[in-house]
């Protein structure tokens, strides 16, 4: 059965409702390796990853009834040498 675009965006779109623990939001389309990623759990554990791909599959791997949310924290930035010696 071959699908076309519209219809096969539905039934993917209508997989997950929102209001289930496995609902995975992304709310940056920037890029994504100048944060942290903190998986809280219920238990008040916090697990952390510094690389998006990680956190999303550990999100995935845990049991919903154990995971909270996903924490997106800045990483520090660099500060620029103004060259020369320090």
């Amino acid at each position: 059965m071959i699908l076309n675009d519209s219809l096969l965006m539905e039934t993917v779109t209508n997989l997950i409702s929102e209001n289930d623990p496995r609902y995975f939001t992304v709310t940056s389309d920037g890029s994504y390796d100048r944060h942290y990623y903190k998986l809280h759990l219920k238990s008040g554990n916090v697990l952390t990853y510094e690389y998006y791909d990680l956190a999303r599959k550990a999100w995935f791997d845990y049991d919903k009834k154990l995971v909270s949310h996903i924490e997106v924290v800045d990483k520090p930035k660099k500060k620029q040498s103004k060259g020369g010696f320090a």
